[in-house]
């Protein structure tokens, strides 16, 4: 994992190799994570996310690619969301996890990943999303 750690630093000259060693590390630890390896994955999947370059082109298949549905938790999307919102991250692009995590997670995110996508989206005015979300979620 700590690899993983130092290849960051080199994804912009490897960007297509980063990609295949972020979905083998991810498809690769079966075992119980230490909370060092869920903190490289949130920082990996907020990697993604941020590095994307969404509305130009669609996340969910970038999201889907590198984020095998084994590692989605509510825990795990609750501190995605909440590093997103410490770093004022584009709040689409946060709504748009969101919006995967419902879709492709066995579990349902917790309240706390509901509230932080609707405050994102409200801090950033995007109100007609949050209030889409909303309505998705009713």
């Amino acid at each position: 994992m700590l690899h993983l750690v130092k290849l960051n630093r080199y994804s912009k000259f490897f960007p297509q190799k980063l990609a295949l060693f972020r979905t083998f590390a991810f498809k690769s630890t079966s075992q119980p994570h230490s909370s060092v390896e869920k903190q490289i994955e949130i920082e990996t999947i907020i990697k993604i996310v941020n590095d994307h370059p969404f509305p130009d082109h669609p996340l969910h298949p970038t999201l889907l690619q590198n984020i095998p549905q084994s590692v989605l938790s509510p825990l795990l999307v609750k501190n995605v969301l909440g590093r997103l919102f410490a770093a004022h991250s584009n709040g689409l692009k946060a709504f748009e996890f969101f919006k995967f995590s419902l879709q492709h997670s066995h579990f349902c995110p917790s309240l706390d990943a509901f509230e932080k996508t609707l405050h994102i989206l409200a801090r950033m005015r995007y109100f007609d999303k949050a209030w889409e979300l909303m309505e998705e979620i009713q």
